[in-house]
């Protein structure tokens, strides 16, 4: 009996010693993109860290606000990209508990594009010779003698 009091106790004391670990806050990301002074919505948001295993991507809403949450805290590189945008780097720092926050404003990339067409014009003429069809009707009608007179 005295072994399972001392079992039940040993495992309260170790709850008692991990749960506050288990509750241990994190931090998170937060932000907005703009472009024009209006929300942009659909840029794909890249956070890389050595304190995050891999990368995490998050995509913009309609508001133009992405949020990543339960982050380890340290150093994070945060990129903005979007097709025909151009791509914006920029670093956050994730406090243990706290909410960092990187706002974006993209801008339009170059894009140079150019046509070429070429094309020959044929001449009006393309031969000197005239020719025509006459119908045998015609021939019929005209006022020549078909006899050797």
């Amino acid at each position: 009996m005295k072994a399972v009091k001392r079992s039940l106790a040993a495992v309260a004391v170790l709850l008692l010693v991990a749960l506050p670990m288990l509750g241990q806050p994190l931090g998170s990301l937060t932000g907005k993109v703009i472009m024009d002074n209006a929300p942009l919505p659909g840029v794909a948001v890249t956070i890389t860290s050595p304190a995050l295993q891999g990368e995490r991507t998050a995509y913009t809403d309609v508001n133009g606000n992405y949020n990543f949450a339960a982050l380890p805290p340290g150093d994070y590189a945060v990129t903005f990209t979007m097709d025909n945008m151009k791509t914006v780097n920029s670093t956050a720092k994730v406090a243990l508990g706290g909410t960092s926050r990187v706002n974006a404003t993209m801008q339009l990339s170059t894009v140079a594009e150019s046509i070429t067409v070429t094309a020959s014009v044929p001449a009006v003429l393309e031969t000197q010779e005239v020719q025509t069809n006459i119908q045998s009707d015609l021939v019929e009608e005209l006022p020549l003698g078909r006899t050797i007179q």
